[in-house]
């Protein structure tokens, strides 16, 4: 496979990355802005969702989805999404290649000149957003940060890293808060707009089976022509240990109890604690897996995943109301016998071959391609898939034992049914 990143820098602050791969079917081009969270969080979720929607030479949805549909079904959308401490804003476009049109027109062209409207030819009367499709997407806004409310394990999650991370740009949701969602106006909306193009860092991406030759001078004279200021800087900082284990409990009315704790760590061996947080509960193998949810049926599910953009495992688990403790303990004993070296070789290896199987798995879309390159970007660390990997070759079982050691625990926050 042809996963060889093509990256350049076309702008103060911008950066152009393509990727050919014959295999793919399609093109997907996608704009990314970076900003940190804060609580211009729910402001700068807008606009994305704005700018997806229309441009002036299709001023409404309406318009705008039957030009796509006329290409072939082409889709121009978003997504929001944290990076640490960062805010991610994504505009993309999907088509099919032209040599699979029927008449091989060029739609890969057209659907990028469509997008480069969308963000730069937004709907806008005397420099502010119209108040037709700003009030529908505030609702759209407002209504999917309430909705999470509804699942209560995203909900818990996030309540976890409110209190893991207080204080810090990662606490907070990159969708942003509801009352302020619906407090956006036309002329705030508009501001918010204008700070992204003009100090936003910006990551363009083009993946798929063309050459990228003609969107690249599409992309580059758009980006070229645009005013910029002090680009802002995104990075993210390791959260600081506690000096003592913060313990938080809600209470809803649930049939099954939440609980999610938070390990933090000053270890930087990164490939080290990925493979210990599978051994330990990554995987259908994993500790937890197998002693705190199926032996000791403590949990209806219980997983561990670690974010290294903060350094912080998560533990979640579904657990009834009278096993909160027994779990919480347990859990902390599979910690345990990790730190001790109670694993074998062949748990290492199972745990390489899960963590391969998930990473060569960004090889499969052009979209999930997308999200590899931009976290390794991000992180100052750009790899392939495949070369990411031989950085698990040379940890030892020792490694994998002092990051579990190393890992303390923090924040233990607990949902739970009324009583």
């Amino acid at each position: 496979m042809n996963n060889i990143i093509n990256r350049e820098k076309i702008g103060e602050g911008i950066y152009f990355s393509h990727i050919t791969d014959h295999r793919y079917k399609i093109n997907r081009i996608s704009i990314n802005f970076f900003t940190t969270l804060s609580d211009k969080a729910s402001v700068n979720a807008l606009i994305p969702r704005l700018l997806s929607g229309s441009n002036s030479d299709y001023p409404d949805r309406k318009l705008l989805n039957e030009k796509k549909a006329s290409l072939y079904s082409a889709k121009v959308g978003f997504n929001i999404s944290s990076m640490g401490d960062s805010q991610q804003l994504e505009i993309f476009a999907v088509s099919i290649d032209n040599k699979y049109a029927f008449e091989q027109e060029n739609v890969t062209d057209e659907v990028t000149e469509i997008l480069l409207d969308c963000v730069f030819s937004p709907v806008m009367e005397e420099g502010a957003f119209t108040k037709d499709p700003l009030s529908e997407e505030k609702k759209a806004l407002a209504e999917t940060i309430e909705a999470e409310l509804n699942d209560k394990r995203v909900y818990s999650r996030k309540r976890l890293y409110e209190a893991l991370c207080k204080g810090e740009p990662a606490s907070l949701n990159p969708q942003g808060k509801s009352d302020a969602a619906r407090e956006i106006t036309p002329k705030g909306a508009a501001e918010a707009y204008f700070s992204l193009i003009k100090s936003a860092p910006i990551e363009i991406f083009a993946i798929g089976c063309n050459d990228f030759n003609s969107i690249g001078e599409k992309l580059k004279r758009a980006f070229s022509n645009i005013e910029r200021g002090d680009i802002e800087k995104c990075i993210s900082v390791p959260s600081p240990i506690s000096r003592k284990v913060m313990e938080k409990e809600e209470k809803m009315p649930v049939s099954q109890s939440k609980m999610v704790l938070g390990y933090k760590t000053k270890n930087r061996n990164y490939p080290a604690i990925t493979l210990m947080t599978m051994i330990f509960g990554g995987m259908t193998s994993s500790k937890l897996f197998s002693n705190v949810r199926e032996k000791m049926s403590l949990c209806y599910y219980c997983w561990a995943s670690f974010a290294r953009d903060k350094c912080v495992m998560i533990v979640d688990c579904g657990v009834d109301g009278e096993n909160i403790k027994k779990a919480k303990n347990a859990i902390s004993v599979q910690l345990k016998s990790v730190a001790d070296g109670d694993f074998t070789d062949t748990d290492i290896e199972t745990a390489k071959l899960t963590i391969a199987n998930t990473v060569n798995s960004f090889n499969d879309s052009p979209g999930s391609m997308t999200n590899w390159y931009i976290s390794r970007i991000y992180r100052g660390d750009i790899k392939s898939p495949e070369e990411s990997l031989s950085e698990y070759d040379g940890v030892t079982k020792e490694d994998i034992m002092a990051a579990a050691k190393d890992m303390v625990l923090d924040t233990v926050y607990v949902l739970a049914g009324e009583s």
